[in-house]
């Protein structure tokens, strides 16, 4: 590994530790999606609300130089060029607000980096959705320090259709309502809980 991509991929790092970004995916019912990502949102666990952070601050903590933040931001913009990605929009100006859609479901897992840090897989028929990630039981000795404990997911997931059933061995993820998924966890969670990754949603 270069020592240009060592920077990016550390100052990755430290924006997902100064912050939890937050991933709100609208399911329409022809099977496409459109998302929002914030980069620099925090979660009050306790209200189910989510509060901006200085996001000026979080960036200029860190000892990066402008180069390395430019490739950072480079990076983003290069995952999203797809040509099943429209409406690609990434608002640097304070909050580094990702915005897209997509043209198909089953290829978003490989848009949520570098935002989940993992990679989940979508599955959707007429009548049902399943989303599936790692199996839990990655070695412990990659996260030695259990440092990814401290790196949170939170997303949103609002479908079109109503929600029938939710079926999951993962007590991070919940119903909230008839069309709302809400999933709080982290990476450490995902990767290290020994509990397999899944959740099979039918819908009415």
């Amino acid at each position: 590994m270069n020592k240009k991509l060592k920077q990016i991929i550390w100052l990755l790092a430290a924006i997902c530790f100064a912050s939890c970004s937050t991933q709100t995916i609208h399911i329409h019912k022809n099977g496409t999606a459109s998302v929002e990502i914030n980069l620099f949102e925090t979660i009050d666990k306790d209200k189910n609300n989510t509060n901006e952070t200085d996001t000026t601050s979080a960036i200029d903590s860190t000892e990066f130089d402008k180069e390395s933040l430019g490739d950072y931001r480079k990076s983003i913009r290069d995952l999203y060029s797809s040509e099943i990605i429209t409406n690609f929009k990434y608002d640097t100006s304070s909050d580094e607000i990702i915005t897209f859609n997509i043209k198909h479901v089953y290829s978003l897992g490989r848009y949520l980096d570098p935002l989940f840090g993992t990679f989940f897989e979508f599955k959707l028929t007429e009548d049902k959705l399943i989303i599936t990630g790692p199996d839990g039981k990655a070695d412990p000795e990659d996260d030695i320090t259990g440092s990814t404990n401290m790196i949170p997911v939170y997303a949103r997931l609002i479908f079109e259709k109503q929600i029938k059933n939710v079926l999951t061995n993962n007590n991070y993820l919940k119903k909230i309502d008839s069309h709302t998924i809400e999933i709080k966890t982290s990476i450490g969670e995902i990767n290290y809980s020994g509990i397999g990754n899944r959740v099979e949603i039918t819908f009415e």
